[in-house]
């Protein structure tokens, strides 16, 4: 996965591998990356048919839009997205284990998240992850990335951590700054927000 980082004006010595910083104080906008991912869903019976082994499910999903801004999102609509696809899970939110954040390192847009998690978890906001601090923004490809890194989470009972995190005191979350964490994790929501106020969330089940 390649990326595109220009540093500031006397800052030329910084190290790109810093440069995204998604909840940190001194984020400054997301680090453009390009990669690719593909997940198949398939039907339990298909699978079943073909012999084919399945070990997560999709519970549930929501989507929004809202034409609020050209690319700052709106804290109703994202708040609102979440919450249709965990009552389409029919679960509630303290069920979720892991938040795996769009958390995309602009200063609104990972403050309204942020917000927007608060609104939604209240005081049981479960640990929550930015894999842009590791691999950057891919675009239209980083929610499909970002979804495959939450399945091999909840395979391996782990959730990555975010890296290059200075704590903001306008967002309070714990975001597995200390390194990836050992978490048995049943459910996870996956969020992803894009420009022109198109959002999208996703609850992952671990199948039994």
């Amino acid at each position: 996965m390649n990326g595109v980082y220009i540093p500031k004006e006397e800052r030329e010595n910084d190290s790109p591998a810093a440069a995204s910083r998604p909840f940190s104080a001194n984020r400054r906008g997301f680090v453009l990356s390009e990669g690719a991912g593909a997940v198949i869903l398939a039907t339990r019976e298909f699978a079943e048919a073909h012999g084919l082994p399945y070990h997560y499910e999709l519970a549930g999903w929501g989507m929004t839009s809202d034409a609020h801004h050209f690319v700052a999102p709106y804290l109703e609509t994202v708040r609102q997205c979440m919450l249709d696809a965990i009552r389409d899970a029919a679960i509630a939110p303290q069920d979720i284990d892991v938040v795996n954040a769009h958390a995309a390192s602009t200063k609104v847009g990972d403050q309204v998240e942020c917000d927007a998690l608060q609104a939604v978890f209240h005081h049981e906001l479960p640990p929550v992850c930015a894999n842009k601090s590791l691999i950057g923004h891919a675009m239209g490809a980083s929610s499909v990335i970002e979804s495959i890194f939450a399945l091999q989470g909840m395979r391996d009972g782990v959730v990555p951590p975010t890296i290059n995190y200075t704590a903001d005191p306008q967002i309070e979350i714990d975001c597995v700054a200390e390194g990836k964490r050992p978490i048995n994790q049943e459910f996870v929501l996956k969020n992803a927000f894009g420009f022109g106020g198109c959002n999208s969330c996703a609850v992952f089940k671990r199948s039994s």
